[in-house]
């Protein structure tokens, strides 16, 4: 099935697309594999917005390289809490205790080196853009903006203020990367849930400050 066929790839990167997405098909379970296809399907919309308007070949070759990293962005989900911190510790990803034992951020934390080991991965930027999903990182590129505001808005997700979001993700990435990563504190404290200790560092920059 032809999950992909978008007019600005080549006939290759296409069928490579779709054949990745085959690949999390047979491994992820219905819903995580619905969330993978609503991220890259929210990305296409917003790329087209912001990066594919002037059709340079550096945009289509960064659409390319977003699009790999929405459809493996939660590859790391399918290993259990336990096989990650033991992937981890073997292959000394330099984590910290707190990462170690943060739950619901590991699989992203241990993503990247997973795109890497099982799919060949070696692009630092889809690395990267894998790696900080879930957390952020401070001087997002418009390839990170892109999927972390589509891992947190896509279709299949449903929480109040949701519809607003995806309003002002068409209008504004920048002010939507501040509500939805506003969006994500508040959850997390609501929950009593720990904050990475980077937050606050990450929340300042994409604010407009820069730590001194």
């Amino acid at each position: 099935m032809d999950y992909i066929n978008n007019s600005v790839l080549t006939i290759q990167q296409d069928s490579y697309l779709n054949q990745l997405l085959q690949s999390m098909k047979e491994v992820m379970p219905p819903p995580l594999y619905a969330h993978t296809l609503g991220t890259l399907s929210y990305s296409f919309k917003l790329a087209g917005l912001y990066l594919l308007k002037n059709g340079k070949k550096s945009n289509i070759n960064t659409f390319f390289k977003l699009c790999i990293s929405c459809i493996l962005h939660d590859y790391g989900k399918i290993f259990t809490y336990e096989e990650l911190v033991d992937i981890a510790r073997a292959n000394k990803l330099n984590l910290t205790d707190f990462e170690l034992g943060c739950k619901p951020i590991l699989h992203s934390l241990v993503g990247d080196y997973l795109a890497a080991r099982d799919y060949n991965i070696v692009d630092s930027q889809i690395l990267k853009a894998i790696r900080c999903h879930t957390v952020g990182c401070t001087d997002m590129s418009l390839m990170e903006k892109i999927l972390f505001i589509s891992d947190k808005i896509e279709e299949t997700r449903n929480y109040q203020g949701l519809a607003g979001l995806r309003q002002l993700s068409c209008r504004d990435l920048d002010r939507c990367l501040i509500e939805v990563y506003k969006n994500n504190i508040i959850f997390n404290v609501s929950r009593e849930h720990q904050l990475h200790p980077d937050t606050s560092i990450i929340w300042n920059n994409i604010c407009g400050g820069k730590p001194k």
